[in-house]
């Protein structure tokens, strides 16, 4: 069929089908043009197209962050970023709806393609223009094919960051949390003690002392014990000046410490830390403290 014509210059035949080579052309064109725009999608719309799975992982933070605390704020925000899931969910499903894909573009172009070169495949013009056209689209492929990959990559490691850091803030949040339970804090402080993480147990102490039945006597003996039987001097000195001088019982805790340090050769020592004790709840334990570190 010649291009510009509805007329085989031929036989005679008059094409009656509608293939009208301008309009064929144009919607190869569009085709061409949809592939490009897909291929050369910014890194932002991969990001989009992921987004629910951002929204899915960081509503399951905010529900184990809600079960521990039971706040009604938290419990809140797990509504609206499991809400926020479902509308990204719905709205990948409405764009493979509009087939707004390469796929669908690259073949609506090959259907196309092939109704051209049936009724104008002989015309020079025409196998000049679809020759073009093929090349523009095997740019596209490799270009999609090739940047879909990176920005897909980049477009998961943005999330996987972003959901490092809330989870670790969510994380502590519930540590936090936990450790206003008394029977939490007791079982976290010997685990703390026995794994030698002071600073930790040192940390939780406070929530211990101020639950348990015995003012914290029981925990207060684990800890200096834990931190002399490690050679933690300084640590146990500073915790027992924080919690225990000038308290109920003080005399025992230093007397550990006089003690363990006795054991260990460390005489002056042990003379150095009695006398520092002047603060102690009664004269006469201070008194005693110095003839035990000197006898």
């Amino acid at each position: 069929m010649p291009a510009l014509s509805k007329v085989c210059s031929f036989c005679g035949h008059v094409n009656t089908d509608g293939v009208l080579l301008k309009d064929e052309i144009e919607t190869l064109e569009s085709y061409v043009l949809a592939a490009k725009r897909i291929s050369s999608a910014p890194f932002r719309f991969y990001l989009k197209k992921i987004s629910w799975i951002f929204h899915l992982l960081f509503t399951l933070q905010l529900f184990f962050l809600a079960a521990i605390s039971l706040n009604t704020v938290v419990w809140i925000g797990v509504i609206v970023f499991f809400v926020l899931f479902i509308v990204a969910v719905v709205g990948q499903l409405r764009e493979k709806a509009k087939q707004d894909t390469l796929q669908y573009a690259v073949s609506g172009y090959d259907d196309c393609r092939k109704k051209i070169v049936r009724y104008y495949g002989n015309d020079t013009d025409v196998k000049r223009n679809i020759t073009g056209m093929d090349e523009e689209i095997e740019k596209c492929k490799t270009k999609n094919r090739t940047g879909r990959i990176k920005n897909y990559l980049m477009s998961l490691l943005c999330i996987a960051l972003v959901l490092c850091v809330t989870g670790t803030v969510i994380f502590n949040l519930s540590k936090q949390i936990a450790y206003q339970d008394p029977e939490y804090a007791v079982e976290a402080l010997s685990q703390y003690l026995s794994e030698k993480q002071y600073d930790k147990a040192l940390q939780i102490y406070p929530q211990v002392e101020s639950h348990s039945p015995d003012r914290g006597d029981g925990a207060k003996m684990q800890i200096i014990n834990a931190l002399m039987d490690a050679g933690e001097y300084d640590t146990a000195v500073s915790f027992f000046r924080a919690h225990c001088i000038g308290k109920h019982g003080d005399f025992r805790y230093a007397e550990m410490i006089v003690n363990a340090l006795l054991q260990s050769g460390e005489r002056n020592l042990a003379a150095d830390f009695s006398e520092s004790c002047t603060d102690m709840r009664y004269k006469s334990d201070y008194e005693r403290l110095i003839r035990l570190s000197t006898k």
